[in-house]
């Protein structure tokens, strides 16, 4: 657990793995620690990026919970992690059946209002926002936030993080203005609460710059962006998952300012931590390589994007399978990038398959709304 806690996912499952070979030969294969023990190997493939394996350890913990307990608070724990990790997948819908079960066992357990219920409540919402529901996602965000609010005051780590929360829910809604009254409540909350130098507080500057980018304000962004990326360093350093978002926000700002060659140099540092971090193959790791292909592609070099676009292809189909929305977008990227060449023929082939995806698992939807994905 330790070593997890410093983000050594790799270390920490050597240890959960030998004290799981000590407790079998104590136990037997059915006990409650051994439960625990396979959560937190669950919870450690999770942090390394591999959602499959964690589903394992968290299915299996799970069956001896509900054996050893029945309904109990440690069941509807690991349901809510099998949420997580189905979220994880892509698979928001799975994720919203195990987080309802998580939800009504926990409700059985504690009554409506406790923080286990409003975190449920909360996890609902952000899977109703991974479906592109952000209307239904608010109204799980607003009843968690009355919740911690009633439990813990209007100032207070929880009540941010759910401010932040619908302040993304309108953004997703295109209320950017809206977002921003939530991000900058959820801010005036988090310093006061941690002070101004805290990751926290830099996910909500991080947050506040996409928003006033969205606005057009790119130079605004920036500003934003620096401040999360400068304290992001000093709390972790310069290779961290969070410091590597900061450059890839920069990048992105950068890129919608009309610099595309400055956007590419933050891209790179990004890619560069990225798989120094997570290997080569993790879709962080696709992320940045399809933000270096459509820098390239707005610098006119459409071959070269199309590189970067094939490598984030390959990845997300490993990581996800074969249908996900985010395949889509590197479909359609791929599509845009061969018909700039003037292979229409090619580029057609890709736009359907884009377009076939996401009519599976979002409905028949119009072509121009595919076509616009980035």
């Amino acid at each position: 657990s330790a070593w997890q806690g410093l983000g050594d996912a790799k270390k920490a499952i050597a240890y959960y793995e030998e004290a799981l070979r000590i407790d079998k030969k104590i136990y037997g294969d059915e006990h409650p620690d051994l439960a625990t023990l396979l959560s937190n190997l669950g919870m450690a493939w999770k942090a390394l990026g591999d959602a499959k394996k964690a589903i394992d350890y968290f299915e299996e913990a799970l069956r001896i919970n509900q054996k050893v307990y029945g309904e109990h608070h440690n069941v509807a724990t690991l349901l809510n992690n099998l949420g997580a990790a189905w979220k994880d997948l892509g698979d928001a819908k799975k994720a919203i059946g195990h987080y309802e079960e998580a939800l009504r066992i926990g409700k059985k357990v504690y009554g409506d209002e406790h923080p286990d219920i409003a975190a449920r409540l909360n996890n609902l919402g952000d899977a109703w926002q991974d479906l592109g529901d952000a209307k239904k996602a608010i109204g799980y965000y607003e009843e968690a936030l009355r919740i911690d609010k009633k439990i813990y005051g209007h100032e207070h780590p929880e009540v941010a993080t759910l401010l932040s929360n619908l302040g993304s829910a309108w953004y997703a809604l295109g209320d950017a203005k809206k977002a921003l009254r939530y991000y900058e409540e959820a801010l005036r909350i988090g310093k006061k609460v941690y002070g101004d130098e805290h990751p926290t507080v830099a996910t909500l500057l991080s947050n506040l710059g996409i928003a006033w980018q969205d606005l057009g304000f790119a130079k605004k962004a920036i500003g934003y962006f620096e401040e999360a990326l400068r304290i992001d360093k000093k709390i972790h350093g310069d290779e961290h998952p969070s410091v590597a978002i900061c450059l890839s926000n920069l990048g992105s700002a950068w890129q919608a300012w009309g610099k595309a060659k400055k956007a590419i140099g933050y891209y790179e540092e990004a890619l560069r931590i990225g798989k120094k971090v997570y290997g080569d193959e993790h879709p962080d790791v696709a992320i940045c390589l399809n933000n270096l292909g459509t820098a390239w592609y707005d610098l006119g070099d459409a071959k070269k994007a199309i590189g970067y676009y094939e490598e984030a292809l390959r990845i997300d189909k490993k990581v996800y399978g074969d249908e996900h929305p985010k395949l889509a977008i590197r479909l359609n990227n791929l599509g845009n990038a061969w018909q700039d060449l003037g292979d229409a023929k090619k580029a057609m082939g890709y736009t359907e398959e884009a377009l076939r995806i996401d009519k599976k698992i979002d409905g028949e939807v119009p072509l121009e709304a595919i076509c616009q994905l980035q």
